[in-house]
């Protein structure tokens, strides 16, 4: 992070009640770099309570973000707000940019995923905020990373935030990978993807939605579908093959079919493994 070559930047790290001493590293830091200030929560909240601690603390126009296990690249905010304001000066103004990401497994392994363009609909299969630059005034204007009295969700915050934005989004794409994604194993968030809590949460996230998914059927049906592996992983069976069968009727012929060879011998296994 220290290391962009856009100099106007202001980190606000929100330390979200750790325990295992990182706040002493962080409290150092932010003693040295005036760049930095410590924000530190007394209570563990997850992602979108910790985000939203940040965006309160911050005054900035543009909003970034940077989980603790990704990597920016040293040119990151320059790329993008360089796109920021090449769209402005198009008369084609943007809400926000975002960039192709690297993957890289526990094994060093690496793939390069770049979000698509051509759907209104193409933010919300991009499951990497850290690659996301948005104007504050956006993001304001939909409550944030988590409204007030909202239920936070700590497996899909990501999807629940950008069903928000609808596709009221007008975004711009830096093909270049400007941030390193990276698997490890240690403690995160998405631990809890295969639990009762994170087929809760999508549940909840895709239902809270349901008038802005019904608009884009295929991405409503695909989204169906991974809740569907989500209760199968979860143990839950039943509810499992029923919402991948829903999924799958509601898809049509050819999005059903492709929503089949993916998740069916998903399903079968499930159903055949007793846990």
């Amino acid at each position: 992070m220290r290391a962009q070559t856009y100099p106007a930047w202001q980190a606000y790290l929100v330390d979200d009640a750790s325990d295992d001493g990182s706040v002493d590293a962080l409290r150092a830091l932010a003693a040295s770099d005036p760049q930095v200030t410590l924000v530190v929560r007394s209570e563990r909240g997850g992602p979108q309570v910790a985000r939203q601690t940040g965006l309160d603390a911050a005054h900035g126009p543009l909003v970034a973000i940077l989980d603790s296990d990704d990597l920016w690249e040293p040119a990151k905010l320059e790329r993008q707000v360089a796109a920021f304001t090449d769209a402005a000066a198009d008369g084609r103004p943007v809400d926000a940019v975002l960039s192709a990401y690297r993957w890289a497994n526990a094994l060093g392994e690496t793939r390069v995923v770049t979000p698509p363009t051509q759907a209104p609909s193409r933010i919300w299969v991009t499951n990497n905020l850290s690659t996301l630059l948005v104007s504050r005034a956006t993001l304001d204007a939909v409550g944030g990373f988590l409204p007030h009295g909202q239920r936070p969700v700590s497996t899909c915050e990501h999807t629940e935030l950008c069903l928000r934005m609808g596709t009221r989004w007008r975004l711009r794409v830096v093909p270049e990978p400007l941030v390193t994604c990276r698997e490890h194993r240690g403690a995160r968030a998405s631990d809890v993807s295969s639990s009762r809590v994170a087929a809760d949460e999508l549940a909840f996230v895709l239902d809270r939605h349901a008038a802005v998914l019904s608009r884009f059927p295929d991405v409503a049906s695909g989204m169906q579908a991974q809740l569907a592996a989500r209760w199968l992983e979860a143990g839950e069976r039943a509810k499992g093959v029923n919402c991948l069968v829903r999924a799958i009727t509601r898809a049509g012929p050819r999005s059903g079919l492709r929503l089949a060879r993916r998740y069916g011998p998903f399903a079968l296994r499930a159903v055949l493994t007793r846990r």
